[in-house]
């Protein structure tokens, strides 16, 4: 393989396939578990509410429950062949280019998960409510919506772009982390990460306390003065889309070179 041949599409479709052959039953058996999981906790909490049905606001916090907790574990267990000495021998040595294995990667763990978990969560969302209308006399299942309705409300409408790039950002930052994660720790990467994300919390924590409460800067909130370039909420807005935009860029960059570095 040439060092510079970076990507051809046909040996990626090569990949593609070859992972779903030897995977297929463990993509299966995972989906199945999924959707069993979700089913019996959607039951438990509609045995819990006496089936009353369900309210948008309790089905949008059970499915981000579910979305960030499912999505943090399924990415924080990205490469798979990395974790032990046999597998990475294989996988490291499979004549495709450590691109391709990281766009794979990235597409198989953070972009389809993205796409296909809120789909699965509404199927099993729609055949639990029939299934509690079929076993309970008296509960009449109606679907209500279980997306995020709040850009609807998102004034004034300068704020809006904003608004959709920073959710976005940070949609895909919570699933970034913990997929650079991955390629960083072989050995029980998502503890890892999830120990490395409290740290790094908590320090961001403490410099907008000590920003805050010990420099005093919230009294320049009734000021014209600029801080770090903020002057008002729509300045601080463009700043932290912007900031979170950088650190999923940082992230990627290094989650690929610590791969590329793995196969030197």
């Amino acid at each position: 393989m040439r060092t510079n041949n970076l990507f051809n599409i046909n040996r990626f479709g090569l990949l593609i396939r070859q992972n779903l052959i030897h995977n297929y039953k463990l993509i299966s058996l995972s989906l199945a578990g999924l959707c069993g999981g979700i089913f019996i906790l959607l039951f438990l909490v509609q045995t819990a509410n006496d089936f009353r049905g369900w309210q948008h606001d309790e089905l949008f916090g059970t499915f981000m429950f579910l979305f960030i907790a499912v999505g943090i574990i399924y990415t924080g267990t990205s490469f798979p062949g990395l974790r032990t000495r046999e597998k990475s021998f294989s996988f490291l040595l499979n004549p495709v280019s450590a691109f391709e294995k990281y766009v794979f990667e990235f597409l198989s763990r953070i972009v389809l998960f993205i796409i296909v978990m809120p789909i699965i969560f509404w199927l099993v969302y729609l055949t639990e409510g029939f299934f509690a209308e079929l076993i309970i006399p008296d509960y009449d299942f109606v679907p209500v919506s279980f997306l995020w309705n709040g850009f609807s409300e998102i004034e004034p409408a300068e704020y809006y772009g904003w608004v959709v790039m920073l959710v976005t950002s940070l949609t895909l930052l919570i699933f970034n982390i913990p997929f650079t994660g991955a390629t960083i720790f072989t050995k029980y990467p998502l503890l890892k990460t999830l120990f490395a994300i409290a740290v790094i919390f908590f320090f961001h924590a403490f410099l907008i306390f000590f920003f805050v409460e010990i420099l005093n800067f919230k009294d320049y909130g009734h000021s014209h003065m600029s801080i770090l370039g903020i002057k008002d909420a729509f300045g601080a807005l463009k700043f932290f889309t912007i900031y979170s935009i950088i650190v999923n860029a940082g992230l990627i960059a290094t989650a690929y070179l610590k791969l590329k570095e793995k196969e030197v």
